[in-house]
């Protein structure tokens, strides 16, 4: 199982207002026509792993700005193919491509893309949820972002076929609370923790009927 750490900073309004609990909704995340600027430092391991607690400063004064992205989000109803990502409000274009977003007073979901390049478009639709309102220290989620299966003939040891199932799945959870220093400021900061898992199902039709393999009978 991965786990991914993601410090959630709330630059909206004021710097750090001291130690207390901390919670997020929809009003203090960006809304369209607002910039989000991104900076990448190449070495941040004298940072990990993260501490998980509440109440806790993260000092991240010392970065440095080896790369840096710009996104500006807008409204996406011009975008080409609108009509499949039906409740996005809120998008951005990145040359040929297109990020559709959903944000409403419950969740802020990355709905899907769509990449247009010179001969070929690409559309990939996720419905996966970045962040649940209101998140706050113990706030928890947990969703399917992928699912597939494959069914095959088998015809050995009385199983007709053999299905597969494979899915994606995360479980979001809010760990810590406090401060985020950055070099252009203190800030509130929550902690979220996400842990990717894929899970395999192996399924066989025996006499009709579908039901699942045993380790044994799976070694075979």
């Amino acid at each position: 199982m991965k786990k991914n750490y993601l410090l959630l900073v709330l630059t909206a309004a004021v710097s750090f207002s001291g130690f207390s609990q901390i919670t997020v909704n929809s009003t203090n995340l960006l809304d369209n026509g607002e910039t989000i600027s991104m900076g990448y430092d190449d070495d941040v391991t004298n940072h990990l792993p993260l501490t998980v607690a509440a109440a806790t400063t993260w000092d991240f004064t010392d970065l440095v700005t080896d790369d840096l992205d710009t996104i500006i989000f807008e409204d996406p109803s011009n975008f080409p193919g609108i009509a499949l990502f039906p409740g996005a409000n809120m998008g951005f274009a990145d040359d040929s491509s297109y990020v559709f977003v959903k944000k409403d007073a419950s969740e802020f979901v990355f709905l899907g893309s769509i990449d247009n390049y010179v001969n070929d478009k690409d559309t990939s639709f996720y419905n996966m949820k970045w962040l649940s309102f209101p998140s706050t220290m113990g706030t928890s989620y947990k969703q399917i972002i992928y699912s597939e299966s494959e069914t095959q003939e088998f015809g050995m040891m009385g199983i007709d076929s053999i299905r597969i199932k494979v899915q994606a799945r995360t479980h979001s959870t809010i760990e810590g609370w406090g401060a985020v220093k950055l070099p252009n400021g203190d800030f509130d900061a929550l902690l979220q923790v996400v842990k990717d898992q894929e899970v395999i199902y192996i399924d066989g039709l025996i006499a009709g009927t579908w039901a699942p393999l045993d380790a044994a009978l799976l070694s075979v």
